[in-house]
């Protein structure tokens, strides 16, 4: 049985953030920063309960997390819920580093829940990381409860699989779905992000590689000792093994198919929403950083730090003020057809074509359904938006409705600083030619 994308969201999500949409969407963008805050401020809490790290390793990583020119989408309206998540998994992962029992068991419950999101549990093992290290770092070896732990937490994929997907799409708690003669609703989504073998194999065999320096090293360990006993991990090699997990269930579904695909997510003008993929990769691009910056010379190693943190946000800020002039250009189109409502009183259908592409964020395509979304709020009713018409300008043929072409009349910069217009709309007949 498979649940519809467009209907199966994490329960409670949508309920929770429907009081700020009410107020108005730049909440729910509020929330994910100071979320994105709070994960952060998790994230070292974690690394310092690892033990065995310099307080400059942990402030290297810390800010690489934060600061990682990764991940841009997040500011979406439309990813906001996976990663509003990563704190609530983070949350998990701290909780379980408590010794108290029950603290360990609410920080495995939000694991799970953050699990929901697919993506998640895979990822979910990456909580076992900082109880290992903390165990080897004080321990030398990893005690009972960190073997239980970790025994809990390869059952969340398969519980969340075969269990708890279907068990709260019956009991009505993801809003619009439901069940029809015992199935859950198919929806016409249902392929997607569905798992192939030839994306499964790309992604045993890419994160595999990855994950192998860590697997080596402990292997080699327990073939010279006979246990885990004084093994301390490099931090490059663990940094490799969370990218592995944080990577897997993307490739598994055919995201990060190919070199090109792990490089432009980066940059802040390319990618469309590709960069959302590396939602879970912060945390061991971070270790790599922080491992990387060990091999530069200690007299150096400030210096570089400061270069890269200048390189980051230069990246990010570059990245952010895209959505946000994105943000713009459909504020202007809205205000554009609100001015101009008259002119389509009896119109059902608008055709738009976009000359403004340099507007959009991260070299994004407007969806179709974005058009209609805009439309809709603008003229306040529902509106036909076709992806294939062709307008003929200068035929004899039938109107059937409007074309609306939206055009750029002021540049990213200023409209970043003062928030001024940045595109406005052209509007003409829709004409297709009537066959002879």
């Amino acid at each position: 049985m498979t649940c519809p994308i467009d209907r199966c969201k994490v329960p409670f999500v949508f309920t929770l953030l429907q009081p700020l949409f009410r107020v108005g969407d730049w909440t729910v963008k509020l929330l994910v920063i100071l979320a994105f805050a709070f994960a952060g401020w998790l994230f070292n809490k974690i690394l310092r309960f690892a033990r065995g790290l310099t307080d400059f390793q942990v402030s290297a990583m810390t800010i690489a997390f934060v600061l990682l020119p990764i991940n841009g989408a997040r500011v979406g309206l439309s990813t906001s819920p996976a990663t509003l998540l990563l704190p609530v998994f983070l949350s998990g992962t701290f909780l379980l580093t408590r010794k108290n029992y029950f603290f360990a068991v609410i920080g495995w419950l939000l694991i799970t829940f953050s699990a929901f999101q697919p993506s998640y549990q895979v990822f979910s093992i990456a909580a076992i990381f900082p109880l290992v290290v903390h165990d080897l770092s004080t321990r030398k070896t990893v005690v009972l409860r960190t073997w239980i732990v970790m025994a809990c937490l390869v059952c969340v994929a398969p519980l969340q699989r075969y269990f708890l997907d279907d068990l709260v799409v019956r009991l009505g708690f993801l809003g619009e779905a439901g069940v029809v003669e015992g199935t859950l609703i198919p929806g016409e989504n249902r392929l997607y992000n569905v798992i192939q073998p030839a994306f499964l194999a790309r992604a045993i065999l890419v994160c595999g590689v990855l994950a192998l320096p860590l697997l080596l090293s402990g292997l080699t360990h327990l073939r010279r000792h006979f246990s885990l006993r004084d093994w301390r991990p490099n931090l490059v090699h663990v940094g490799l093994a969370l990218v592995s997990l944080g990577t897997f269930p993307y490739m598994a579904v055919g995201h990060f198919a190919n070199l090109t695909d792990w490089i432009v997510a980066w940059l802040p003008d390319t990618s469309d929403w590709d960069s959302r993929h590396q939602l879970l990769q912060g945390p061991g691009f971070a270790l790599v950083f922080a491992g990387l910056l060990e091999l530069v010379t200690p007299r150096f190693r400030n210096l570089v730090l400061h270069l890269c943190v200048a390189t980051f946000l230069v990246l990010s800020i570059s990245t952010f003020s895209n959505y946000h002039v994105d943000g713009l250009k459909q504020r202007d189109v809205i205000e554009d057809l609100r001015l101009h409502r008259n002119e389509f009183e009896g119109t059902s259908v608008i055709q738009f074509v976009d000359r403004a592409l340099d507007l959009n964020a991260r070299g994004r395509g407007v969806r179709s359904y974005e058009w209609d979304g805009i439309a809709e709020l603008a003229l306040e009713r529902e509106i036909m938006i076709p992806e294939q018409i062709t307008a003929v300008d200068g035929c004899v043929g039938q109107v059937i409705g409007k074309l609306v072409t939206v055009r750029k009349v002021s540049g990213r910069l200023k409209a970043t600083i003062t928030r001024s217009r940045v595109a406005a709309i052209d509007i003409s007949n829709l004409v297709v030619c009537v066959a002879p």
